[in-house]
């Protein structure tokens, strides 16, 4: 038996242009292709929740203005073109981020959009802790 995934809009948000940008919390694979349909640049940017919720919006969209305007949860940031790109100091933030237990709980999110365990990472300003970090599963087996 398959079980329906269903993604939910979080937010819209409209520039001084009149364009509309939508925030998605858990998006589908639908949601996730209207996101980078927004952009010029046909890629995301997102937030990853300490619970394990994904929150994706277009790449014209700031991360902080998505936080604030969208009232999006802090957490782990980070753009997604072909591969993923995280912000390491969103990863260290307060030492409160467990980041093998928040990817692993925001899992299902990501394969839902196409991210998974061999989708190519890169960590932005990585400290030494990061620097063998080539794929997604290394993060996930981190520990």
């Amino acid at each position: 038996m398959r079980r329906l995934i269903k993604g939910e809009l979080h937010n819209t948000y409209q520039d001084h242009t009149k364009n509309n940008f939508d925030i998605f919390k858990n998006p589908t694979n639908e949601e996730f292709e209207k996101a980078k349909s927004q952009s010029d640049f046909n890629f995301i940017k997102g937030i990853i929740t300490n619970d394990g919720d994904l929150y994706i919006w277009s790449s014209e969209l700031l991360h902080n203005k998505a936080i604030y305007i969208g009232n999006v949860p802090c957490g782990i940031t980070f753009i997604y073109t072909k591969y993923l790109i995280i912000d390491q100091y969103t990863m260290d933030y307060e030492h409160s981020i467990n980041v093998t237990n928040t990817l692993n709980l925001a899992l299902k999110n990501l394969n839902s959009i196409g991210i998974n365990a061999d989708t190519n990472v890169e960590i932005k300003d990585y400290i030494d802790d990061y620097k063998n970090i080539k794929k997604l599963e290394d993060l996930l087996n981190l520990g």
